[in-house]
């Protein structure tokens, strides 16, 4: 009976030791991240009007591009509810994309003419991730994330026209949605110090935008950082 009574305040001890460490694992942090994007864009509608324009008689070239990277900053905060878990809630700006088209001709007199058309999309939103941590030793932890990002994508399309030897016209339009767009991440975090950690990423958004021309794509993020523990 009395060793029952010594365990049973054994277990008690340790259950509340192991819910101290928790609750001092436990605590907000705020975090700066900068880095790069690359998207995975198809210039589909381009290649098609391009591939239709090479069939006129007047057609002497045609050419389609596009800009699949750019630079990007988050800024967030979080809280850890334990040394394996957190949550996070961010704004980011994740850069602009566009693909770009040039068609040109030539008359049965000799003038030329040109379009140039492009269309970009801006991509920026909220996010709200869960963060999963396992820590390799005191300092060094991997790191994964799970998230759901309410992207803006503000599209624009610009053509500037300079037919035959009539003067240059330009024009644009523009218009922008929001989409829902899953997310999932790998990383690592390292800590400089009780309150300071440096830590890398790489994010995946799945269907993250698309215009007109170009069909919805992926992007791949890298970023990396400093986060603040209070």
């Amino acid at each position: 009976m009395m060793m029952k009574k010594y365990g049973y305040r054994a277990a008690l001890v340790a259950a509340t030791g192991m819910l101290a460490a928790s609750q001092a694992l436990a605590g907000g942090y705020v975090w700066l991240e900068g880095g790069a994007g690359y998207a995975d864009l198809s210039t589909e509608g381009f290649d098609q009007a391009a591939a239709t324009w090479l069939t006129t008689p007047t057609a002497t070239g045609a050419r389609v591009g596009d800009d699949d990277s750019d630079t990007l900053w988050r800024l967030g905060a979080g809280y850890a509810l334990n040394e394996h878990w957190a949550v996070e809630l961010f704004y980011e700006d994740l850069g602009e994309y566009s693909g770009s088209m040039t068609l040109e001709g030539t008359n049965p007199q000799g003038a030329s003419a040109t379009l140039d058309a492009t269309e970009t999309v801006d991509l920026s939103g909220v996010v709200a991730q869960l963060v999963g941590q396992w820590p390799l030793n005191e300092r060094f932890s991997l790191l994964g994330t799970a998230g759901l990002s309410y992207l803006e994508n503000e599209r624009e399309y610009r053509a500037e026209v300079s037919n035959f030897n009539a003067p240059g016209q330009s024009g644009s339009q523009s218009d922008d949605s929001h989409e829902w767009v899953p997310t999932l991440g790998l990383g690592a975090s390292f800590q400089l110090t009780e309150q300071l950690d440096v830590r890398g990423r790489y994010t995946r958004y799945f269907d993250a935008g698309e215009t007109d021309n170009i069909p919805s794509f992926d992007l791949d993020i890298l970023s990396v950082g400093i986060t603040w523990r209070w």
